[in-house]
């Protein structure tokens, strides 16, 4: 007991350092997100790993009572109704998700001393058959990344605690890549990092992806180049209809120092790191440039559409720069079958039910808690506290706000699992 209470002693001394130092925003918040177990044990120690294992699995798992049931059912009736496909043009096409870590919208279209940040993206953007959508509100929470990945993959809010990726990976999740799948589609996804962050092995499969590939088969993170490269070479020979999710990952922070300098270094109206930013978002940008030139040389790119989303927006150093924000996030498809520009702002939410709409998939069950832009007018998008960004009046204010209350319990509570 004297052993134990010193472990827990020192537990609680290592927490509140730690979220003084502001890497945690609470102690619950310290104990419930981490993105793999093999990290949770090095920042919280044995004791505390075998106390956080401990008291979750004794923990039952709450059920939704008879009214939060009619709640989530009446509030998913009040979406709007449709299961017409707009959109033939893209039926049967493939789908690639690319995911880029930490793309601010702010880069895309802008250049400093005669250099592009975003000439790949710029040019999607200004093509007849692209959409676009640069102020995405962020609405990861703990999970960041992975948060990310779970609302374009689910159609799902995160938790306003902890990371959904390790907490609850187990659920089957109604997922594009599911709604794909019925049409004979195979789902791949492929990232940068090992399958053991954010559990990518385990919630790949609860997305419904049928193969999952992490590091490329290699022993340490590969750069997004390696990323592109390997994904050309598999859909090369891949079995068409294909929906592949590539996740990048060579632009996380820190930015201490430019990853490949050009002329953008130059930029000396920006600190440091927002330079040395720019010139990560412009190696990646390149990748992707590459990526889909690829896809033209093999003769894929017409039959294929090509989504590309921030996981989440970065904080940078402050900068008085005109047209500068490190808030809001990106949305951009290549070859969408429809020119809309969303000028207004959406949330992330919003891609899934959006590329449902693309891909000629209304007739799928779950539309997710977000709408598709090219369906209903979304000018606004609720953060996890309740705060309203874009049109406040926004008619779609209220849901969104509440949304997050419903995506909650449709997560912990099993809603899923008892339809």
């Amino acid at each position: 007991i004297v052993i134990l209470s010193v472990f827990v002693c020192f537990h609680i001394f290592l927490s509140v350092r730690d979220i003084k130092s502001k890497q945690y925003d609470s102690l619950t918040d310290r104990f419930v997100t981490f993105p793999n177990n093999i990290l949770y044990f090095d920042l919280n120690g044995m004791c505390g790993y075998i106390l956080y294992h401990a008291a979750t699995s004794l923990l039952p798992q709450p059920e939704l009572t008879e009214e939060e049931t009619i709640r989530i059912q009446d509030y998913l009736d009040a979406y709007p109704r449709y299961a017409d496909n707009i959109y033939s043009v893209n039926e049967n096409k493939n789908l690639i998700l690319i995911i880029v870590e930490s793309l601010n919208s702010w880069v895309i279209g802008k250049s400093f001393c005669g250099e592009e940040i975003t000439s790949c993206l710029n040019r999607i953007i200004n093509d007849s058959n692209s959409i676009t959508a640069v102020h995405v509100l962020p609405q990861v929470k703990d999970g960041r990344s992975s948060d990310g990945q779970f609302m374009f993959n689910t159609g799902l809010l995160p938790l306003k605690s902890g990371a959904v990726a390790t907490r609850y990976d187990d659920v089957d999740y109604y997922s594009i890549a599911k709604a794909l799948k019925r049409r004979n589609y195979t789902a791949v996804n492929m990232t940068v990092d090992g399958n053991n962050y954010w559990n990518q092995a385990e919630i790949s499969v609860a997305y419904g992806y049928d193969q999952n590939i992490d590091r490329l088969g290699g022993g340490t993170t590969v750069t997004d180049s390696v990323l592109m490269e390997r994904a050309i070479e598999k859909i090369k020979v891949q079995k068409t209809p294909f929906f592949y999710q590539l996740i990048t990952g060579t632009s996380h922070k820190p930015y201490n120092e430019p990853y490949r300098k050009t002329k953008l270094s130059g930029a000396t109206e920006f600190p440091e790191e927002v330079r040395n930013y720019m010139e990560v978002i412009h190696y990646t940008d390149r990748c992707i440039g590459a990526f889909v030139d690829s896809l033209r040389s093999n003769g894929l790119y017409d039959n294929t559409v090509i989504a590309i989303a921030s996981d989440h927006n970065q904080l940078l150093s402050p900068c008085g720069v005109p047209g500068y924000n490190d808030t809001e996030a990106a949305f951009i498809v290549a070859n969408a079958g429809v020119k809309y520009t969303h000028t207004s702002v959406m949330g992330q939410i919003d891609i899934y039910p959006t590329l449902l709409d693309v891909m000629n998939c209304n007739d799928y069950a779950w539309k997710g808690l977000g709408y598709s832009i090219l369906r209903t007018p979304v000018g606004s998008a609720a953060g996890w506290n309740g705060t309203v960004y874009g049109n406040e009046g926004d008619s779609l204010a209220s849901r969104q706000i509440e949304a997050w209350d419903i995506s909650e319990k449709i997560i912990t509570k099993g809603y899923f699992s008892i339809k």
